[in-house]
Formats: C-alpha cells, structure tokens, sequence
C-alpha cells in the first residue's frame, strides 16, 4: 500500500486503520476503544504517563480502553496496523485491563488485513469473532509463558529500572519485600514499577515474587535436602501454612507430596 496515505473501514465493533506515514506524531489521546497496533515497518514508540514503549515488526501492543497516551512512528520507514476495538460489541472475551506487549500473531495479521481489503465481505462477523478468540487466546498463551519461564523475567525485561527491581527481589527473597521499597530502589514510582512490571512481564510485582518464590521453592525442595518448613523460610514465608496454600493454589500439589516425588 502506497507511502503517505491512511485507509480506513468500519465493521460494527471494529475499525482499522492501514498507515503508511513515516514520522507520524499524535499527541495526548484517549479512546473510548481498545486498541491493537502492530507495526509492519519500522518501529512506534507509545508514550504512557512520560514512560516510553517502543516496538517492532516482531510484536503487537494492546492498550486497554480510556487510556490516555500519544504516538510517533520512526522517520524513515513508518507502516503498521491499528485496530480499535469497542469491547462492549465484540463478540469474544479478550479484554485485558493493562497494556500488553505481544509477540505478532501471523492469524491476527491476515484476519485484519483481509476485512480491509474486502471491507463488504458477508463473512465480517465471523471474522471479526475469530480476530477477538485469537488475540483472547494470544493473551492467555503470553500469561502462561510468562509464568512458566519466571527465573528467566529477568533477561526479558528491557527497562534497566525494571530489571533492578527485579533484581533486588531475588537478593532479599527471605525477606519480607515492600513494593515501595522496591521501587524506591529502582529509581521508580509504585507506579510505575506495577506498570513497567505488568506491561513487561505479563505479571504485578507482587504477583512476580510469588511465581518466583514459588519456582524457587520447588528448585529448593529438588535439590537443596532442606525441610519444607526450612525452604518456606528460604524464600520469604514466615507462616508454615501461607506457604503450603499458596505452593498448592500454583502447583496443584503440597510440598511435602512434591518433595516426595522429588525423592521418587
């Protein structure tokens, strides 16, 4: 599609817009409908609250509804795809209620360049359910990798402020951690820490620690030979039962039955 022009359609529940405007600018907008943009050239940079989110062509980036933000694309080469999505008329669950940096889904890509291509196409709202399953399933798949490679957040954060932070709560694991003091630490507001963390990681701060206590515990109760009660201490319970409650809720097992298995 030709450099400098905007196309735009309308569906109910969605509208696109193809840009092809290196060194495009909006300043300070905030949108009743969620918002999808997936860069095609060169790079976007979203500025929230002075915090700068900058990506690629290799991901997406969902901003929830009534979020106030503004725009630039790179200069030289600047294509994407925006989708505005009205969630109270889309016909999948999909919302999420922060900002999401996504790998690309390649499904999403095609759904959305075929409704604008073919804007009176019969099958647009089967489409446009499809487009909301699948970024609905691109969110639960990113969560679930976040999860599943938690001791490796660290790697995959890019702020430098964030991965002090993270950081600082594998050193004082054993301890009992404050956010504020986390964050203070790391040279960040409380909130900017819970943002940078969530958008980042795909997690809140204190929803990171435990994932990683946990992990940790487990690595312990592998390797370490140490009790169940002296691995709970090792990574910041105080309480026996707060430890066990909170290892079965994420591992559908207790301790001491995966200590067992460990054994086994």
């Amino acid at each position: 599609m030709k450099k400098g022009k905007d196309i735009s359609v309308s569906f109910d529940g969605l509208y696109l817009i193809h840009q092809n405007l290196p060194g495009k600018q909006v300043q300070q907008i905030t949108l009743q409908e969620a918002l999808l943009f997936i860069p095609l050239q060169g790079e976007i940079s979203i500025i929230l609250e002075g915090e700068a989110l900058q990506l690629g062509v290799s991901k997406m980036l969902y901003l929830p509804p009534n979020l106030t933000h503004s725009f630039s694309s790179t200069t030289k080469s600047g294509e994407r795809l925006i989708a505005l999505i009205d969630s109270n008329k889309s016909q999948g669950s999909f919302s999420s209620s922060v900002p999401l940096i996504l790998p690309v889904d390649h499904l999403i890509k095609e759904l959305l360049f075929y409704l604008l291509l073919h804007p009176k196409t019969n099958n647009a709202q089967s489409l446009i359910q499809v487009f909301c399953e699948t970024l609905h399933e691109t969110f639960m798949q990113t969560s679930s990798n976040y999860i599943q490679s938690v001791e490796h957040l660290e790697a995959k954060a890019s702020d430098p402020r964030l991965k002090i932070a993270l950081n600082y709560m594998r050193e004082h694991l054993a301890e009992k951690i404050n956010m504020n003091d986390v964050a203070r630490h790391s040279g960040l507001s409380s909130r900017s820490l819970n943002r940078l963390t969530v958008i980042e990681t795909g997690l809140q701060p204190k929803q990171w620690l435990i994932h990683y206590r946990i992990t940790k515990a487990k690595e312990l109760l592998r390797l370490s030979g140490n009790s169940v009660t002296q691995v709970a201490f090792a990574v910041g319970y105080n309480s026996l039962g707060q430890f066990i409650a909170t290892f079965r809720t994420h591992t559908g097992q207790l301790p001491s039955e995966y200590l067992n298995m460990a054994k086994n």
